[in-house]
């Protein structure tokens, strides 16, 4: 592999490394380009070793991204896959929409059957969330994934005991009590996966602690098995011991951030009460500690560009005052001396490369879809007043014909302007 590969974008970073959409000078081919930082480069040797063991699988690895080849460049691991489409958090958020049960079963099934390759060669990939299933093409393939980002799997017998794993919301229990590990933890990511594509939210609180976490865990599927909680090593991190029995402890010091999310909670639950005779009035619920609250810590920072309800005009108003009080200073676009115009355009150029080739002919094709997109409006609007004129005129059987030669002409139209 060529040690530097012409680079169109930045995919994504991570912790370890960097992936870059790049095209392969040899067969002109678009793939993605993991390079993996000198400190880490053991871990990219991992990643490769794994890889290249489910290659020789006799199960097959249709559902695993592919990896094409591999190299050491400046102590730096490359890594050469090929090129996929969006992950499944990017997909949802495009198209603002859960999956369907249809979508979601045919996604389960392929990830089912990546986990049983996995689970054949005794290897955990330890890293399952929406983020690493990617579509092969959304559109030409519908929910046809791939399990990408093998960086942290694990034989199981080397699987950390007592250390943390996984992302938060997709953490299995027995991670956070320092349980013994196998390739269970993958399953229990892929029920919480599932669950967030459905629901459209994620099953346990984002961005909670193990403590908060696991008293949701208790809350939705029960106590956890005594003898869980005496193997564990980190047990006493989240639970005490009464007696024989085990208790969740007190409520962490993070509870403070997540106050304001409980008060909703609680009215909530107060409003849903099933019996009408016990359900909260306006009157009481108008004075619930919800209703009172003036901090609200789990609410995101305000900018200009927060489209939340919450961030109201007047709010809007200040901060753009604020802004402009910056500049008011002799000219909006020269002041000091210096003229900022001059300065912003560019380090636009500099952050998106209006003069690469490929956003030109990228800004190009959005232009002439937008032009396709009017003309075809246009072309609808005039045949539909024709028709209209038509009914009024002529009988139902007259209209019908006109309608069927609309469908036709916007059809050729459609077939004209691509």
């Amino acid at each position: 592999m060529e040690p530097q590969l012409p680079s169109l974008t930045k995919l994504g970073k991570g912790s370890f490394g960097v992936v870059h959409k790049c095209i392969r000078q040899d067969t002109k081919e678009v793939v993605a380009v993991k390079i993996i930082q000198k400190e880490y480069a053991w871990m990219g040797k991992r990643e490769v070793k794994i890889l290249n063991s489910l290659k020789k699988c006799c199960h097959g690895t249709k559902n695993m991204v592919k990896l094409n080849r591999h190299r050491m460049h400046n102590g730096e691991v490359l890594l050469e896959f090929e090129m996929l489409d969006l992950t499944i958090s990017q997909f949802m958020t495009r198209y603002y929409r859960s999956l369907h049960l249809s979508e979601i079963q045919s996604i389960a099934q392929q990830m089912l059957e990546a986990l049983d390759t996995l689970k054949s060669i005794s290897v955990a990939h330890s890293d399952l969330k929406p983020d690493n299933i990617m579509f092969i093409d959304h559109k030409l393939q519908p929910m046809k994934v791939k399990l990408i980002d093998f960086g942290l799997a694990t034989h199981v017998s080397g699987l950390p005991h007592g250390n943390k794993i996984q992302a938060h919301n997709y953490r299995a229990p027995e991670v956070t009590l320092g349980l013994h590990l196998n390739e269970a933890v993958d399953m229990w990511s892929l029920g919480c996966i599932l669950a967030f594509i459905y629901l459209r939210s994620h099953l346990f609180s984002r961005g909670a602690c193990d403590h908060q976490i696991t008293q949701e865990i208790i809350q939705m599927l029960g106590p956890l098995e005594n003898q869980m909680l005496e193997n564990g090593i980190c047990t006493a991190n989240v639970f005490y011991k009464d007696g024989n029995c085990w208790k969740l402890s007190d409520p962490c010091t993070c509870k403070e951030q997540c106050e304001d999310t409980q008060a909703f909670v609680s009215l909530l639950k107060e409003m849903l009460i099933l019996d009408p005779d016990k359900r909260v009035t306006p009157s009481q619920a108008l004075k619930h500690p919800f209703l009172t609250t003036k901090h609200f810590p789990s609410d995101p920072s305000l900018s200009l560009n927060d489209p939340s309800p919450s961030f109201t005009a007047e709010k809007r108003s200040s901060l753009k005052l604020s802004k402009f009080a910056e500049i008011d200073k002799g000219s909006s676009t020269r002041y000091d001396g210096v003229d900022r115009s001059k300065q912003a355009a560019a380090y636009s150029d500099r952050r998106t490369g209006t003069n690469s080739p490929v956003v030109k002919e990228k800004n190009k094709r959005r232009f002439l879809q937008r032009i396709r997109v009017k003309v075809i409006s246009l072309v609808r609007l005039a045949l539909w007043q024709v028709i209209k004129v038509r009914i009024l005129q002529n009988t139902r059987e007259t209209a019908f014909r006109y309608q069927q030669k609309l469908r036709i002409d916007v059809f050729v139209l459609q077939l004209l302007t691509h």
